[in-house]
């Protein structure tokens, strides 16, 4: 599969039958923009925690410029939600301060 199908591919499966807020259409879009450009994932059933520690790791590691750490937060529980909601897998992420496993391996 070449990087044009799996762009298709991809938008196809972040489509949604319903009406989503702005603030939610701009984290699906920067997150999908982060799947395109940093992974090889085909599916998005594929997306596992590590998936959202490295999105958090490459906006860190441009500074939050793209996006704060605080709407990168966001985007990682919206995007965890819409994946739940369209029941596609169901990731069990703790973002509290006091998770110190996850915190400790970023």
């Amino acid at each position: 599969m070449n990087e044009e199908e799996r762009e298709v591919l991809l938008k196809h499966q972040f489509k949604h039958e319903y009406p989503l807020p702005m603030r939610v259409q701009v984290s699906l879009s920067r997150f999908q923009t982060f799947i395109l450009e940093q992974t090889n994932i085909i599916y998005i059933s594929f997306i596992k925690e590590e998936t959202f520690i490295d999105y958090l790791l490459y906006h860190q590691l441009k500074g939050f410029n793209i996006a704060t750490f605080t709407q990168v937060i966001k985007d990682i529980k919206i995007i965890n939600s819409f994946l739940k909601k369209s029941k596609i897998c169901d990731i069990d992420i703790d973002l509290s301060p006091l998770n110190h496993i996850f915190w400790t391996r970023i």
